[in-house]
């Protein structure tokens, strides 16, 4: 049976997290900024950019991202982390000045991590101010939370306004599989984070890594994600670039990686792909 791929290709700033900087680590000789990395989306060919938490700008840097993105045909999604209100009502707002369609959070952010009633409780009142803005809100899975308490919260809003963003890896810190918690979000997922990753042994036997890859080098096997969801969403690369020794090395095996997981999502789209496993 011939899959359905008809999804948005696009990235993330969480695909060139190292490029950016990470706190505690060398920071790249020349980090990447906002309109960097829109350059980078367009040289890449991707057709949606989410600008995620992991890089600071000001609001006329936004403006100016937003501006440029949309010249080289490129969509804009929003990120932020946390479902504190007030915060959350101002990125909303943001979006929606912006021109923004779609908005993803992490339920938590630092310090805040709001039980699952707690979360429902404000995913309430969250939908009620993204329908007053047009912008739809999607909330991801993360390893705080068991997968069923993610969707209970979504369901309780019951709102077109608020969803799921899907990323395969996280709940692997809760036990879940990237799978299970697929089958269980289908129907909810607004937006797809597709993060491959390896497991392998440790090399004392005892234990397990949970490792990136590039797009198409991992286990994720993107036709049973393609049956499960709805055709036309956004499926936004990240990446999880394990760190090289130094800083030098891991920014550009992340540029590599970004531009080899591209490719993949093209080719597949296109049914043009070569894959090492038969069921992707």
């Amino acid at each position: 049976m011939t899959k359905n791929y008809s999804y948005k290709t696009g990235i993330s700033s969480w695909a060139f997290t190292w490029n950016i900087g990470v706190a505690g680590y060398e920071s790249p000789e020349k980090p990447m900024k906002l309109i960097n990395l829109v350059e980078s989306a367009a040289k890449l060919g991707a057709e949606v950019l989410q600008i995620a938490d992991n890089i600071a700008y000001e609001r006329s840097e936004l403006k100016e991202a937003v501006a440029f993105a949309h010249s080289c045909g490129i969509e804009i999604e929003l990120g932020t982390a946390g479902t504190e209100l007030n915060r959350l009502e101002k990125h909303i707002r943001t979006a929606s000045e912006e021109g923004i369609k779609l908005l993803r959070t992490l339920p938590h952010s630092g310090d805040d991590i709001p039980t699952s009633s707690v979360l429902a409780e404000r995913l309430v009142k969250a939908g009620e101010i993204c329908e007053i803005y047009g912008v739809t809100l999607a909330v991801e899975n993360h390893d705080h939370y068991r997968a069923q308490s993610i969707l209970d919260a979504v369901e309780r809003v019951n709102s077109p306004f608020v969803g799921i963003c899907y990323d395969p890896a996280n709940n692997y810190g809760q036990g879940e599989s990237y799978l299970e918690c697929a089958r269980l979000f289908a129907g909810r997922v607004l937006n797809v984070h597709y993060k491959d990753f390896a497991v392998r042994r440790m090399d004392h036997k005892m234990g397990f890594l949970i490792e990136g890859r590039p797009a198409g080098d991992g286990l994720i096997e993107p036709g049973k994600l393609a049956e499960l969801f709805h055709p036309g969403l956004s499926w936004i690369i990240e990446l999880w670039t394990p760190w090289q020794g130094n800083i030098e090395k891991t920014v550009l095996l992340e540029k590599e990686w970004a531009e080899k997981s591209i490719k993949y999502m093209k080719d597949l789209k296109n049914m043009r792909g070569v894959f090492k496993n038969g069921n992707k």
